[in-house]
Order: structure tokens, then sequence, then C-alpha cells
């Protein structure tokens, strides 16, 4: 199920490496999904931040499913929220 909706999720990017990222906290959920190649428009830091904007509370001690394994800046993201980080799909040995 979850390789389902990450694969919808990352069909949304306009990037040539569709990547997805659905955040989940209890009952609580965000995706993100790849908008540009800058720093900040990755998927895992739209899922934190719509995750923001929802529920109006601060990530933390979540899980994050990925279609890719994080960049180190996805991977610092992912520290800092204090997130397990599971890959749905390829590792890509960037950690």
């Amino acid at each position: 199920m979850i390789r389902l909706l990450l694969s919808i999720i990352a069909s949304h990017s306009p990037e040539k490496w569709k990547v997805g990222a659905i955040y989940v906290q209890g009952f609580r959920w965000s995706t993100g999904y790849n908008k540009s190649r800058a720093y900040g428009d990755h998927a895992e830091d739209w899922a934190v931040i719509n995750f923001r904007r929802k529920y109006g509370v601060e990530p933390k001690n979540g899980t994050m499913y990925c279609t890719w394994s994080p960049c180190t800046n996805c991977a610092k993201t992912l520290e800092k929220h204090v997130m397990k980080s599971w890959y749905v799909e390829r590792y890509t040995g960037k950690l």
C-alpha cells in the first residue's frame, strides 16, 4: 500500500529523479515530492513543511517513507526531527 501511494506522489515531481515521501506520526500524515533541485524543495522537506501547515505542530518521532534514500540535506532534516526513515524503492548510498 505504501509503495503504491509513494509512486503516485512521486509521479507529480517534474524532476528526472522522481522522489516521493510520506511522513507518519500516529494517525497524522503528510506527503511531499521533489519540486526542484534547489535545497528546500526536496520530498522529505516538503513532507515536513506540509505536516506543520496541516496540523500546526512540529513533526517529531515519526516515520518517513521515501522512494529513494535521502540526500545529505534531507538526512539532516530527518535527524533534526528525530524521524525513523524507511526506504521503499531504492537505496542510493548517499547517507
